[in-house]
């Protein structure tokens, strides 16, 4: 029964926060898009790359809410 009540004490609390500043985790914005980060692994293939940059510069996204590595 204490076990039953340990957890309901627990669940009820709300939300929990982080000891750490890391662990605080704040929402974006819902009136902009998410911020994205684009990892190209293109080793040995710089045929490619116009092709696969051209295709990134079309994206239909905020350029300022996207970043390439």
């Amino acid at each position: 029964m204490h076990l039953l009540c340990f957890f309901v004490l627990l669940l009820w609390s709300g939300p929990v926060r982080g000891y750490f500043p890391e662990e605080r985790w704040s929402p974006e914005s819902a009136l902009l898009a998410p911020r994205v980060l684009l990892a190209l692994v293109c080793r040995n293939s710089a045929h490619s790359l116009p092709q696969v940059l051209g295709a990134i510069d079309r994206l239909n996204y905020p350029k300022d809410r996207m970043g390439v590595w």
